[in-house]
C-alpha cells in the first residue's frame, strides 16, 4: 500500500512514540500519533506515514550529531526494514542522502562480535573489523523532487513532537 501512495503520504505525519521515545527525545511517556489525519486519508497513506517516520527520526539524530560537530560521511544501513525497497527509498529521500545497503541483515549482533574480536586483540580498531566482516551493497539514492516535500513534513514532525509532549502534560500533569 505505502508503494502506491505518493511519498509525503499527503500531509501525514506519524509520531512513532508508542512507548516512549529514545534518542535524541529522551521521554519514556511520549505516545504516538497521526498528525493531520483527514477523510481523504487511506490506509496506504497511513503505511507511509509509518515508514517517513522512521526517517525523520534518523534526521532528528543526524541534526543532534551535527550541532555537536559531528558529522557523517556514509550511512550503512540494516536491519528487517532495509529489505523493503519502499522503506529504503524513503528514508533516502527523507534524508536527503545515499544510503548504502549493508550485507549483514542484522548489525547489532555482529556489533557486538566486533567489538568483543577488538578487545582480545583480533583487530587493532573497529573500523578494521568492518572493513573485514562488512560488506556493502549498492547505494539507493535520494530523490532531490521530494526535498522541498520531507523538509516541511520534518518541520511538522518535530513541530508535533513539541506539541504532543506539551498537550500530554496538560492531560496528565506531572
Amino acid at each position: 500500500m505505502a508503494a502506491d501512495t505518493e511519498p509525503g503520504a499527503n500531509g501525514l505525519v506519524f509520531l512513532p512514540g508508542l512507548s516512549g521515545t529514545g534518542t535524541p527525545r529522551w521521554d519514556p511517556e511520549a505516545r504516538g500519533l497521526f498528525a493531520g489525519l483527514g477523510l481523504g486519508h487511506t490506509a496506504g497513506h497511513l503505511a507511509r506515514a509509518v515508514m517517513e517516520s522512521t526517517g525523520y527520526g534518523v534526521r532528528s539524530i543526524l541534526n543532534a550529531f551535527a550541532e555537536i560537530g559531528i558529522s557523517f560521511d556514509k550511512l550503512i544501513i540494516s536491519g528487517g526494514p532495509t529489505s523493503s525497497d519502499v522503506w529504503r527509498q524513503a528514508l533516502a529521500d527523507v534524508l536527503q542522502r545515499p544510503l548504502t545497503l549493508s550485507t549483514v541483515r542484522e548489525a547489532t549482533p555482529l556489533g557486538a562480535a566486533m567489538l568483543a574480536a577488538v578487545a582480545c586483540g583480533r583487530f587493532a580498531e573497529p573500523a578494521e573489523a568492518v572493513r573485514r566482516w562488512a560488506g556493502e551493497q549498492t547505494a539507493v539514492l535520494p530523490r532531490a523532487e521530494y526535498r522541498e516535500t520531507y523538509d516541511r513534513l520534518y518541520a511538522a514532525y518535530e513541530a508535533w513532537s513539541d506539541a504532543e509532549a506539551a498537550v500530554r502534560r496538560l492531560v496528565r500533569p506531572q
